[in-house]
């Protein structure tokens, strides 16, 4: 956590202690005011599957509230998934049980979200 108090009056009329007691009440009120938040860490994992198993495989991410990414679109469909980091590697036997081994998967960047959103 970073917090910076800026003061537009640059003398030295407050002195010291003045001066601590500024940046000190400057600084409590920034704390005051702000807003705590969460961010969680997510694993993007592309699912490359063929185009048979598109709505069974968007059907069940739905229900698993699995986070999702883009979805692309060529001669087989590559969904960008975003699981938890932690249950990446859960997901990834899910999934390849759920499309009988047929889904070829890779692991890409991870991500921080903010809790949610």
């Amino acid at each position: 956590m970073a917090i910076v108090v800026t003061r537009y009056f640059g003398g030295i009329l407050l002195g010291a202690g003045g001066l601590i007691r500024a940046y000190t009440d400057g600084a409590v009120a920034a704390i005051e005011a702000g807003e705590a938040i969460t961010r969680v860490l997510h694993q993007e994992v592309l699912v490359e599957l063929d185009y048979t198993w598109l709505g069974k495989a968007e059907n069940e991410l739905h229900n698993r509230g699995i986070r999702m990414g883009q979805t692309e679109f060529t001669d087989k469909v590559t969904l960008h998934c975003l699981p938890l980091a932690d249950e990446a590697e859960q997901f990834i036997n899910w999934m390849t049980d759920m499309t009988q081994g047929q889904a070829e998967m890779m692991a890409g960047d991870k991500v921080y979200f903010i809790e949610g959103e």
